[in-house]
């Protein structure tokens, strides 16, 4: 796309998605719904376990949302829960757990004392997810299988909303497509996307943003009061989900000074960007901050002696841990753990390189082009942000727990939209958009035939 700024429609009430012809909707409907959805559920039917990405935790902060609150540390994990675990089982070798059935249930027989140490996580995602085990029930379904279908609803929602925001800035639809596909086969996403934790929010939070952004550069007014509501509600999801809130309002800030000073661009545009940048930034703070308040001021053991983190306190924390493990917030397809062995590893570990070197590229690309565009500035900004946002992060966790500042690379998962956006805008030669599709749809259908193939053995 080579329109600058100025070019965009001032003050525009509708834009066409230019969704047209029944062989699209076809192809968004097998890519972008069916596939993800296949996959989720074929992976939480045959890895059934509790996973060992602290599933049972974020299990037991939904089952308890509304009848104790949200917990704090110190809590122990409710006997429902813990009896859960013994009778489902964790998928880590090693574990030992009290049988299914025993009575009484002692959390102190459990790892980790039994103690819920997840309560520092915002409440928003667990609300929402027992409030759809309610729903489940009236389908049949165990509140265990409603809240993890609902982690791959979530999935979809994202995708499908990073298409629309994506048809509105004038990305070549099938580029989106292949790519999201590639994103909804990836064995990280998917994987996440099928347990209950707060992380399978992530797509769809960093979605919505970049749906909000896409909305007001393209001169379609937004109600501020819609900014905010979208950042308060991403930092009571997951504080990291304050990153693309960030990152957009940003953007948003940069393209209105850019075009103040090569145009005359419509004044109401610019001056709704800044609103709406100022909306993301302070809703999302207010959350963060709010909850981080609530979390210390509430726990009644120390933050630093939780007995779950002693595995992650065998290593002093240093600076250079951080910068090094910092670099994780540009991995988020394929780098962090999951149950599949399908594939050759050597095989996995070069497309793993491939999507990580083609989004940090995509996004580097941006500084080096005449023409500014919306995604040649959305870039730079996001490479640079995305990797301070880990550095705080990781500062934050090494300070407040006293752990080793390790980072997992699903964090950054609520910044794929926008890396997707970037990457399929600045595709701009019809041969490497061949290529690039080609290459996108092969890696999916790789990804998925190891998926699928983990399943099997």
């Amino acid at each position: 796309m080579n329109d600058s700024f100025a070019n965009t429609q001032c003050c525009t009430s509708k834009l066409s998605l230019r969704i047209q012809g029944p062989a699209f909707l076809a192809a968004i409907f097998l890519v972008v719904v069916t596939i993800p959805l296949f996959l989720v559920y074929n992976t939480g039917h045959v890895f059934y376990k509790f996973s060992p990405i602290d599933e049972g935790p974020h299990y037991d902060y939904a089952q308890r949302i509304f009848t104790h609150g949200p917990p704090v540390f110190g809590d122990t994990m409710l006997p429902s829960s813990l009896k859960d675990l013994s009778c489902r089982g964790i998928a880590l070798k090693g574990i030992v757990l009290p049988p299914c059935g025993a009575s009484p249930i002692v959390a102190a027989n459990y790892p980790g004392q039994g103690l819920q140490y997840e309560s520092q996580q915002p409440p928003l995602y667990y609300a929402v997810s027992k409030i759809g085990a309610l729903v489940g029930h009236l389908i049949g379904f165990t509140d265990f299988k409603s809240m993890r279908m609902l982690s791959g609803l979530m999935l979809v929602a994202g995708l499908l909303t990073t298409l629309v925001a994506g048809l509105l800035l004038g990305v070549d639809r099938w580029l989106l497509l292949a790519t999201l596909f590639a994103v909804g086969t990836a064995p990280s996403v998917v994987y996440q996307q099928t347990i209950v934790s707060n992380d399978a929010a992530g797509i769809l939070c960093g979605a919505a943003v970049m749906y909000l952004c896409a909305r007001v550069i393209r001169g379609i007014r937004v109600n501020t009061w819609w900014a905010v509501g979208l950042g308060i509600a991403a930092g009571f999801t997951k504080a990291t989900f304050a990153i693309p809130c960030i990152v957009g309002a940003v953007v948003l800030v940069a393209i209105a000074v850019r075009e103040n000073r090569v145009s005359r661009w419509c004044e109401a545009v610019k001056l709704q960007q800044v609103k709406v940048a100022i909306g993301l930034i302070a809703g999302s703070a207010l959350a963060v901050i709010a909850w981080t308040i609530r979390v210390k001021v509430t726990s009644y053991i120390s933050l630093s002696t939780i007995p779950a983190f002693d595995v992650l306190r065998q290593h002093p924390g240093t600076i250079k841990t951080i910068f090094r493990e910092s670099f994780k917030a540009y991995w988020p397809l394929t780098d962090s753990y999951t149950p599949f062995n399908g594939v050759d590893g050597d095989l996995m570990r070069a497309l793993a390189n491939i999507a990580c070197f083609a989004g940090i590229g995509a996004m580097a690309s941006g500084a080096f082009v005449s023409v500014r565009t919306w995604w040649s500035t959305a870039g730079p900004i996001a490479l640079v942000l995305q990797y301070c946002g880990f550095v705080l992060l990781s500062i934050g966790t090494w300070k407040t727990y006293k752990i080793d500042p390790g980072m997992e690379s699903r964090y950054a998962l609520s910044m794929i939209p926008l890396v997707v956006l970037v990457l399929c805008a600045g595709l701009q030669r019809r041969s490497g958009r061949v290529i690039y599709i080609a290459g996108a749809l092969l890696m999916g259908l790789v990804f998925a035939w190891h998926i699928l193939h983990s399943a099997a053995a």
